[in-house]
């Protein structure tokens, strides 16, 4: 379901003591906009997500790493 190498890159830049999330940046190449958890981002913060926020900047992916005491 996920390219070996997207997980790779996100077990390498986590944060143990944060929740972690995947986003793809790429809108375009989204086939279903209108039903996607949509992502605003400040830096390499996600600041905002659910289906239908008036500004995102990319996807979730539904690819997390989560602290253990989360």
């Amino acid at each position: 379901m996920f390219d070996d190498a997207i997980v790779d890159l996100l077990i390498d830049s986590s944060n143990p003591d944060m929740l972690n999330i995947a986003v793809d940046r790429k809108l375009e190449s989204i086939r279903d906009l209108d039903d996607a958890m949509k992502v605003q981002r400040r830096g390499n913060r996600v600041v905002s997500i659910g289906k239908d926020p008036r500004i995102y900047d990319a996807i979730d992916t539904g690819l997390f790493i989560c602290p253990l005491d989360l």
